[in-house]
């Protein structure tokens, strides 16, 4: 009985053997990665691949823009199956803090790497690509209206203002009017403020890693009203201009101040004693005079 089992243990890996070698091939792949950043930055990040198959499973390089990376895996198997336990090979990197990548592996886009796999046939076993692109990402500019109105009187001043922003960069702001004329080389928003109460509103300007500058100006046409902010400094008539960064945005303040100049008036001790002044020098005058 033992050997019948023996006989029938050997002809059935007769059988499969065959079929395992056909669907395994061991090769040496390899994968080259470029790297482009969209604003032009020559920084450098890190980048790895990391196999389930072969040998190393897992590498990493520097990579930088117009210096490719290549990866070998020795020994490597392709599995010609598809479903669980196909080998695949993913490549990521590290990243640059505010950009956002796109992996392109000739197959697909991917915003989370390039991933290779055998089960969709992605995967070559002599030479695979990955092209990554560098984009950075929206940053956030803060911009906050505060009223002093102290100063006023029965609500004397109107606190509707509109701020003007604009700058060489992408504003997005899809709720704001654009106020740009046609042909102008920078974009624009207006801002609405209305009311007393400290008020914030963001928008979104795409930067670069040299900076981006974002202008911003408010026009007031109450004579009562003054106008401070800490943005910095004006620039060609703007009143405040804050820099934005990949992963570094800019918060700015305006503070509105009221002022009036009313005519002096006197209580009713103060009248008292202006009329006995009066009185005073009245009598002292009668009695001089007649």
């Amino acid at each position: 009985m033992n050997i019948k089992r023996a006989l029938l243990i050997l002809l059935m890996a007769a059988f499969i053997m065959p079929s395992i070698a056909l669907a395994q091939e061991v090769t040496t792949a390899r994968f080259v990665v470029t790297k482009v950043f969209a604003d032009g930055f020559d920084g450098e990040v890190e980048v790895t691949i990391t196999c389930n198959t072969g040998i190393p499973l897992v590498q990493s390089a520097m990579i930088s823009e117009g210096n490719p990376v290549g990866f070998v895996v020795e020994e490597f198997i392709i599995v010609d199956v598809e479903g669980e336990g196909a080998t695949n090979c993913e490549i990521v990197e590290d990243g640059e803090t505010g950009y956002v990548a796109n992996y392109d592996n000739d197959y697909s886009d991917s915003s989370v790497s390039c991933l290779f796999s055998a089960a969709d046939d992605t995967l070559d076993g002599e030479l695979n690509l990955c092209d990554i692109t560098n984009t950075p990402a929206p940053v956030t500019v803060s911009l906050t209206k505060e009223w002093d109105i102290s100063g006023a009187v029965n609500d004397e001043v109107d606190t509707t203002f509109y701020m003007y922003v604009h700058s060489y960069a992408t504003i997005i702001h899809p709720n704001a009017m654009n106020p740009c004329y046609e042909g102008d080389e920078y974009n624009c928003l207006y801002l609405h403020y209305e009311g007393s109460a400290t008020q914030t509103q963001e928008f979104g300007v795409i930067p670069s890693h040299e900076g981006e500058d974002v202008y911003i100006y408010e026009d007031i046409y109450d004579s009562s009203v003054e106008s401070t902010n800490n943005c910095g400094g004006g620039y060609e008539g703007m009143e405040g201009h804050v820099t934005v960064y990949p992963g570094q945005g800019a918060s700015c303040t305006f503070t509105n101040t009221v002022f009036f100049e009313g005519i002096p008036t006197l209580s009713q001790y103060g009248l008292a004693i202006m009329a006995l002044l009066m009185l005073g020098v009245g009598f002292v005058g009668f009695r001089r005079f007649v």
